[in-house]
């Protein structure tokens, strides 16, 4: 009797085992599920991700044991994609959010569609998580949800604090026109001689059709790096000064520069410049050639410097390596040069470049995922060894590149890119501290890149954190949004009489409710200075 109770007891622990309850095996190795990822990317099917994902099971099975489906569709497309997913119910574990998604992250996290990833953080279990998304980069990328409090509701994906402002040319040119470009003279004596010595070539291309130039040319121009009284600068299209007793005063000028109030709270050393100085230099490049002359319409400003038209245009820095490549095979008998716009990476010094330390690609698990642990604990797995890192973002190491030192790579020889492992890490990879640049990358943009990656090489922006709520002003920020396109003709020097240009455009504004919208945005910033005051960062 005792013999055949003790079979029987046995074989029910056995069964107990195999169904999942209890003890080390089920404690060791979960039941298989499969996570749905949702992301944008330039392909629709990565090269060889199922090679790499064979080799991430290898070493997750046994105590993940997880499956990774990923869909990638268009960046237009990825929020609507993710909304409809979510509302239908169609499963949906990890999924690619943004500022500029359509619902927005912050659209998402106030209708409590996402999961609050400091409770995890926070818990002690996920040291990978805990390690790599923390300090300002965790703080300055949290969400206020509609209970008022704020969190981290999605993984902030970047690889540096800034892109790093700067200028690419024909470095070529610049040889043999005995130009070597290390400030603002040495640029405009360059574009001088593109002016004089190449008919058909623009000095500099740019996209007026969205952006505006007046603010880097005054960067270019000014000589000197400070590293403090960083009290001025635009939110929301919106400018706004802190002044000596701590509180935020909103330009009611469009052009902030003609609104004395505004003025007199900038620091010294701006207040000794002439308050029309972009604008004035913005239309000495564009009256003496050195812009295009249909600068307002042009939407390909790198296409024009790849085919040849153009000596120079703007970029951030940290496009370099992908920039560089494609110069090669478009003009492979030029040379390429880059110029640092931004003052701090010029210069060389520490604190004189803000940063909200704010990510531009985000990662979230839906609230209505019902692997919400399992997937937590595999971004965990991701960052608990740069070695799971590395195996995501850039492959099978051997096979599809081969490490070179602690952050840098190669590609083994004669492999096909074209065909070679190519996922995009700002989907899930991305971060400051896990990064590695490609062997040829040349020591002077190394440099470059460690600034742009350090935290302690900037000073946080007095705004970083704050989001601007128009709910209570939907109207009048739509009629403004309308008529941004009128200042680009001023900022980028097309019109000759700037100043008269600018009280037409404030007359325009202030009819379409802009005073409405400062005055909201001076108090909410106020509200949000009484619990982030500025400390003459």
């Amino acid at each position: 009797m005792t013999r055949t109770i003790r079979l029987l007891c046995a074989l029910l622990t056995a069964s107990m085992l195999l169904a999942g309850f209890g003890g080390a095996a089920s404690a060791e190795q979960p039941k298989q599920v499969t996570l749905e990822f949702l992301a944008p990317s330039p392909v629709s099917q990565v090269n060889d991700m199922d090679a790499v994902l064979a080799k991430v099971y290898e070493q997750t099975d046994p105590t993940l044991n997880v499956r990774i489906n990923y869909t990638f569709t268009t960046f237009d497309d990825i929020g609507q994609k993710a909304s409809l997913k979510m509302s239908s119910g169609e499963p949906l574990d990890f999924v690619f959010v943004a500022q500029w998604t359509t619902p927005s992250l912050a659209q998402m996290v106030s209708k409590g569609l996402l999961v609050n990833l400091d409770t995890y953080i926070e818990s002690g279990e996920y040291p990978g998580l805990a390690q790599y998304f923390t300090g300002d980069l965790r703080d300055n990328n949290a969400v206020t949800d509609a209970a008022g409090e704020t969190h981290l509701y999605a993984l902030p994906f970047t690889n540096a604090y800034s892109g790093g402002g700067a200028i690419y040319y024909r470095k070529d040119l610049a040889d043999k026109y005995g130009v070597e470009i290390s400030d603002y003279d040495s640029l405009t004596a360059f574009f001088d001689a593109i002016l004089e010595n190449e008919p058909g070539v623009a000095p500099f291309s740019f996209l007026g059709s969205t952006d505006s130039i007046n603010g880097t040319i005054a960067d270019l121009y000014r000589s000197e790096a400070y590293t403090s009284q960083h009290n001025n600068f635009l939110v929301s299209d919106v400018s706004i000064v802190i002044g000596e007793d701590g509180k935020a005063y909103a330009s009611r000028q469009v052009f902030p520069e003609l609104d004395p109030e505004y003025w007199s709270r900038l620091p010294d050393y701006r207040k000794a410049e002439d308050p029309l100085l972009s604008y004035k230099l913005a239309r000495e490049w564009y009256e003496k050639g050195y812009l295009e002359s249909d600068l307002l319409s042009q939407k390909d400003y790198e296409g024009q410097f790849m085919a040849g038209r153009a000596a120079s245009f703007p970029r951030a820095a940290d496009t370099y390596m992908d920039t560089v490549a494609r110069f090669k095979t478009a003009m492979p008998d030029a040379e390429l040069g880059l110029f640092m716009t931004e003052l701090g990476i010029r210069h060389g010094v520490d604190k004189a470049s803000g940063s909200d330390f704010r990510a531009w690609n985000f990662g979230a698990i839906p609230t209505t995922s019902k692997n919400i642990d399992r997937t937590v604990g595999f971004l965990n797995w991701i960052f608990e060894d740069p070695a799971n890192h590395d195996l995501l973002e850039l492959g099978i190491e051997g096979k599809h590149w081969i490490a070179v030192g602690e952050h840098q790579y190669s590609y083994p020889e004669g492999i096909d890119l074209s065909q070679n492992y190519n996922f995009y890490g700002y989907v899930l990879t991305w971060n400051p501290l896990l990064v590695r640049d490609h062997a040829d990358t040349p020591a002077f943009i190394s440099e470059i890149y460690q600034k742009m990656r350090d935290p302690n090489f900037y000073y946080k922006r007095a705004d970083a954190g704050f989001t601007f709520v128009t709910d209570t002003i939907k109207t009048e920020v739509a009629k403004i949004n309308d008529l941004k396109s009128l200042k680009r003709a001023v900022e980028n020097g097309v019109v000759e009489d700037y100043e008269g240009e600018m009280t037409k455009i404030q007359a325009q504004y202030e009819a379409a409710g802009y005073w409405v919208v400062v005055e909201e945005m001076e108090r909410q910033f106020n509200e949000f200075l009484l619990e982030n005051p500025y400390t003459g960062q």
